[in-house]
């Protein structure tokens, strides 16, 4: 498929320190027919320089632009991109030099695909392996409905799907528009799924979504359940089953956030919440993760 261009999307926002190494990784990719759009979100550091020497390779393009977040970001670049696919990248990742090889490998499988997602890794500042992707079966739209395992790493969509349903620009869905989107697609398009490891995600103390305010990120998740319960393709697509099992399992998710910031007793509320509703989730690993972390707290 020598025609078949990628549009890497990488919103930046005072990443001087991690940007440089991002872009290397992608000018070390074995595949050559990509572009790169550095979508910088009014940062004030040094995140320009650093853009600066990669320009001078074509496939890279600088876009500046006044600070609004990354839904915001990610859709401008949208707008900008040529490719038939679109991808996303953080400013703190990278890629495998057979990242987009991979996606080709792929797409030679399955030439009608137009949303699919590689394996990823994360990797702490050492270099340890923290955690590496892997999912079961070939489709995962229903496994969507359990957590947010893609975040934004290694998910490929056609880009005219992209031009039809983008990332939720709504303030208080900061955080989770990925998740949002990645739900009303997988009502519209089958999610399938490569397991080749194509890229990693640094984990380090900056990572914002390590860090948590209690009230914006409850706001955060009251979005996030209002959008997704009352979106008429996912009514559709998975039925009242499918949305009870994302309303618990984001109860989960918000108990182990609330529990890793310290809030014991916020968390407590709300995986009583979701055992109320489900007392078979005591058996499952998040359930665990949960209680180890609440002890520990």
């Amino acid at each position: 498929m020598p025609e078949l261009l990628f549009s890497i999307v990488i919103p930046t926002y005072n990443r001087a320190s991690t940007l440089g190494d991002t872009l290397r990784s992608l000018q070390g990719q074995t595949y050559p027919h990509f572009e790169v759009l550095v979508v910088d979100d009014g940062s004030t550091d040094a995140s320009a320089q650093v853009v600066a020497p990669f320009l001078t390779d074509a496939r890279f393009r600088y876009l500046p632009k006044q600070n609004e977040e990354r839904a915001i970001a990610r859709n401008w670049g949208i707008a900008q991109a040529k490719g038939r696919f679109i991808t996303f990248l953080d400013s703190d990742d990278g890629y495998y030099p057979r990242c987009l090889q991979e996606a080709v490998n792929f797409l030679q499988q399955r030439p009608k695909a137009v949303f699919f997602h590689l394996g990823y890794e994360i990797k702490d500042t050492a270099g340890r392996l923290l955690y590496r992707s892997l999912h079961k079966g070939e489709q995962l739209n229903e496994q969507l409905l359990s957590g947010n395992f893609l975040s934004c790493i290694g998910v490929f969509c056609r880009r005219e799907i992209l031009e039809q349903d983008r990332f939720n620009e709504s303030p208080a869905l900061i955080g989770s528009e990925d998740y949002e989107l990645w739900l009303r697609l997988a009502a519209k398009y089958p999610l399938y799924y490569h397991p080749a490891i194509g890229a990693y995600m640094l984990q380090h103390a900056q990572r914002s979504v390590l860090r948590i305010d209690k009230s914006r990120f409850g706001a955060r998740m009251e979005a996030l359940l209002e959008l997704v319960s009352t979106e008429p393709a996912i009514q559709q697509a998975f039925q009242q089953k499918g949305v009870q099992r994302f309303r618990l399992h984001t109860y989960l998710y918000w108990s182990l956030h609330l529990a890793m910031g310290g809030y014991k007793r916020e968390a407590l509320r709300k995986l009583i919440w979701a055992l109320k509703k489900e007392p078979g989730l005591v058996a499952s690993r998040k359930f665990l993760g949960i209680a180890k972390t609440l002890i520990r707290s």
